[in-house]
């Protein structure tokens, strides 16, 4: 037998490393006692980082990690997270069982050295429904400014005297902004990317990439993605986002018209049915394609990140901190998202598989000491 493989160079795309990421925030036992423990605590640890979430995420060739959030982006403010002295934590909007109260142990420099310790990308989502532009600069001068001003030179007494060169930053979260701040209301939204991108605009020409919202086929808003797209581009004559987030769980409570079953005691079509309602994922995937073409301008190239994906159970409520049973399905789930990206990956550069710990279609499950990882592991590089 002969296999002939033609090569055609429209098709020569890359695919991004980028699409084995994932995010975290302070939901449940996500952070706290997932991935953070805690400097003093028995349990192995690198600067209060769970020695095996870092040793696993290298295993699975984790790219990249978003943070910090999601939902809880939109009411992070990055100061009370930062510095020597004791940080104190404020109420959760949305508290759980797991995370009554938001803390701040795990921080921005944590998230940075926990970044640094698994060989991941950075991405950092801007308060953009709470917070304002201005808290947006100081944080990025925080992050990545020279340590002799304001902000920089506070890192540097935090004990971080180089800039850390986040290169990724979200403005914004798709669930908080268009769920409630700005629903059904697309120029809102483009205003508040216009204002939180001028504070940094002379920085962004090499050096920066914006995460802009997106919005997934189930939201059923037509004309929200062009509309604010024509805004934030000033009908195409501008630069828009250099990427376009998506968030879409599939089964359980998240599903359409039929019921994907719980996470373990499925029926045989619940389980087919859950594979197949990943064709959502490559409509969501069309509908984008199709708003970049026809609403931004082709001399500054807009990806498409989805930076929220997985499986959403329906015992996976806040009185269970959103943690879910994970079986083979879920892995089974994961490999033909994955192939789906893969297919598109001249257009999609991100996806980021939620949550690490914990929570939804996590990669790793703790409880005190103990861990371990889910049906779903893999390695990008095998």
């Amino acid at each position: 037998m002969r296999v002939t493989i033609r090569l055609n160079k429209r098709d020569n795309f890359r695919i991004s490393p980028f699409l084995f990421s994932t995010f975290f925030e302070y939901f449940g036992t996500t952070i706290y006692d997932g991935i953070y423990v805690g400097r003093g605590s028995e349990i192995p640890n690198e600067g209060g980082i769970r020695q095996a979430v870092i040793d696993g995420c290298k295993e699975a060739g984790v790219s990249a990690m978003r943070w910090p959030g999601g939902c809880c982006a939109d009411y992070y403010h990055w100061k009370d997270g930062v510095g020597k002295n004791e940080r104190k934590p404020r109420i959760h909007p949305r508290p759980t069982p797991g995370s009554p109260l938001i803390r701040h142990e795990f921080g921005t420099d944590e998230f940075l050295r926990f970044c640094a310790l698994c060989n991941a990308e950075p991405i950092i989502t801007a308060n953009a429904a709470t917070g304002s532009p201005e808290e947006f600069l100081d944080w990025y001068e925080y992050v990545n400014g020279p340590a002799e001003t304001r902000y920089g030179s506070m890192r540097a007494e935090n004990g971080h005297p180089e800039p850390y060169h986040v290169k990724y930053w979200g403005i914004g979260n798709t669930d908080e902004n268009v769920w409630v701040a700005a629903y059904n209301d697309p120029v809102s939204y483009a205003q508040t990317y216009r204002r939180f991108q001028t504070v940094v605009q002379h920085q962004r020409a090499e050096e920066l990439s914006f995460i802009g919202l997106g919005l997934s086929m189930r939201h059923k808003t037509p004309g929200w993605v062009g509309k604010c797209l024509d805004y934030i581009t000033a009908n195409q004559r501008e630069r828009g986002p250099d990427l376009l987030s998506i968030h879409h769980y599939l089964g359980g409570i998240k599903n359409y018209t039929k019921d994907a079953g719980p996470g373990v005691d499925y029926t045989d079509d619940q389980y087919y049915y859950l594979l197949d309602s990943l064709e959502r994922y490559q409509i969501d995937i069309d509908l984008h394609r199709a708003y970049i073409r026809d609403h931004t301008n082709p001399a500054w190239p807009t990806k498409i990140c989805f930076d929220e994906w997985g499986t959403w159970h329906p015992e996976a409520v806040w009185e269970t901190n959103s943690n879910q049973k994970q079986t083979m399905r879920d892995g089974i789930f994961a490999a033909l998202a994955l192939h789906i990206f893969f297919r598109n990956c001249d257009i999609v550069e991100f996806a980021m598989e939620t949550q690490l710990c914990n929570l939804l279609q996590s990669l790793f499950e703790t409880k005190g000491k103990d861990f371990y990882k889910t049906p779903k592991i893999c390695n990008r590089n095998r």
